[in-house]
């Protein structure tokens, strides 16, 4: 058979066949559905996972909180010991006790995170609204408050409403559901 062979001369050779222009390959519209099938099943993979990446960072913001308020703790004895006094009037009156001024932001809150060491103008920063996560009792208590006094608690809506971080006279801090800690902070102030 060569090519000049009538019988064959207008038969296409299987290599240069091609479809119309107008349609594209089968093999293109199996890589396209291919394609589209997997960018699918990506999408509704993340959009399963995210919801619990998202609630595994809540438990180590409660961590971060508790150990913000520790901090807060600490802070408030070394106020004690140096000024040979109660508990100081506001959170502002620890600015000399070179507390970071990052631990009084919860890491869930919205509040705006003061960076860097207290300082004189950290009077200012801490009373100005929405900069500070807690909320401050301790001012008038005596160094001779019972160990299970209340002295700060966090904002109520910090950790989605599933509970606070409650700040006691002797330093200790606990998380307590929303309701029970509710009802001690209902109880300090009585």
């Amino acid at each position: 058979m060569s090519p000049e062979d009538p019988a064959t001369a207008d038969r296409p050779r299987p290599l240069d066949y091609c479809e119309p222009a107008t349609r594209p390959p089968a093999r293109g519209r199996r890589v396209l559905t291919w394609v589209a099938v997997t960018t699918i099943a990506l999408l509704l993979l993340v959009a399963a996972i995210l919801p619990d990446l998202c609630s595994a960072r809540e438990p180590a913001n409660r961590v971060k909180c508790r150990s913000n308020l520790s901090q807060i703790g600490k802070a408030i004895y070394i106020y004690q010991k140096e000024h040979r006094a109660g508990f100081p009037d506001s959170f502002a009156d620890l600015w000399d006790t070179d507390v970071n001024t990052e631990v009084f932001t919860c890491p869930s809150s919205n509040d705006e995170k003061a960076i860097g060491p207290a300082t004189q103008a950290f009077k200012d920063v801490v009373n100005k609204p929405g900069c500070c996560s807690y909320v401050y009792l301790g001012k008038g208590l005596a160094l001779s408050a019972p160990s299970d006094t209340l002295v700060a608690y966090e904002k109520e809506d910090n950790h989605s409403k599933d509970g606070m971080n409650l700040l006691f006279a002797d330093g200790a801090v606990q998380w307590y559901k929303l309701a029970d800690a509710k009802a001690i902070i209902a109880r300090r102030s009585r």
